[in-house]
């Protein structure tokens, strides 16, 4: 098998990954594949270097297909995963404001003479 080919296998299962993984919370499992996969194609990428022959120019152009879908599944992931992010970290806050709203002293049924 050629370099660009073993590179296009990494890619389309890459993808197959990206494309079925399941919602955020759950995705613990599918980390360590992509994590493997991604390791794989870097030392694959490493190993490319020109001459090209023809068959591994056609095999190029569909690996530059499938780099540019690869990218923005990563990047919708990463979106989603900044977005679950900030809502825990709100969750967190109004957590804490509701716990802490019961330790502060009381406001309510204070009198204020306005004599003095």
């Amino acid at each position: 098998m050629n370099r660009m080919q073993a590179y296009n296998d990494v890619s389309l299962e890459l993808l197959h990954l990206l494309q079925n993984l399941p919602p955020i919370k759950e995705d613990d499992d599918y980390l360590q594949p992509m994590n493997e996969l991604l390791q794989k194609r870097e030392v694959l990428l490493e190993v490319i270097k020109p001459p090209y022959s023809e068959e591994e120019k056609v095999i190029g152009k569909s690996v530059v297909q499938l780099d540019i879908k690869i990218q923005q599944l990563l990047q919708n992931r990463k979106v989603r995963i900044s977005e679950e992010m900030m809502k825990i970290k709100q969750s967190k806050k109004v957590n804490k404001a509701y716990a802490n709203s019961f330790q502060a002293p009381s406001l309510d049924g204070t009198y204020y003479d306005k004599r003095n």
